[in-house]
């Protein structure tokens, strides 16, 4: 397994705010790693703001075009379920995502995005949270984008919605790739059953 992971101390304001000082969608661009093409997990970082608690999120994985700023919403390749933003005052909260042997294109970029848009109309106003971000640019295969794009997800796959956010080259996150297909637990269980039981059937055999 090989990890990606960018981690630094700024923060960018995430949630529904009326006067436009929060974004609605953050998304981080990302390549997968030379010869790693399966995502297994990616993990985000978030933290207290104003109802932080109150804020609703999802997190996804789409191909993505950095050059015109624009998911491709043909291309989703996975899809959290709805979860509550941090209510963590004194540090981050760590929100992981499994995507088991997600197979992607060494030649594509992708992006990790982390919306309040989906949930947009249930979070009242003025409640954000906050993700973290870099201050420099820890990551060289790709860069933060934000859109202030409320409950209009489709406007993500318009070109200029994403806009690279000024003073924080990257998001706070990490990634755990693999070169190949890694079997989930049940399968493994599987496996070791059943060659316990061949194992069990030759012994009886030879004693027979």
């Amino acid at each position: 397994n090989t990890q990606q992971t960018s981690v630094g101390t700024t923060i960018n304001g995430i949630g529904r705010s009326s006067d436009g000082s929060a974004f609605t969608t953050l998304a981080q661009s990302f390549v997968t790693p030379s010869g790693f093409p399966y995502l297994q997990q990616f993990t985000l970082y978030l933290t207290e703001s104003f109802g932080g608690a109150d804020t609703r999120f999802r997190a996804y994985v789409y191909e993505f075009d950095g050059n015109i700023g624009a998911l491709d919403l043909a291309q989703q390749r996975y899809r959290s379920g709805e979860f509550a933003g941090s209510g963590n005052i004194f540090g981050f909260d760590s929100y992981q995502f499994s995507t088991p042997n997600l197979l992607l294109d060494a030649t594509k970029q992708y992006a990790f995005v982390l919306s309040a848009s989906e949930p947009f109309l249930s979070i009242p106003d003025f409640s954000t949270t906050f993700a973290g971000g870099t201050a420099v640019d820890e990551y060289a295969g790709g860069a933060l984008f934000g859109a202030i794009n409320e409950g209009d997800f489709s406007a993500l796959g318009v070109g200029g919605t994403l806009t690279a956010v000024q003073g924080a080259p990257d998001l706070s996150f990490s990634a755990t790739f693999s070169s190949q297909v890694v079997p989930e637990p049940s399968t493994m269980w599987l496996v070791v059953a059943g060659a316990a039981i061949v194992g069990l059937v030759a012994r009886r055999r030879y004693s027979l």
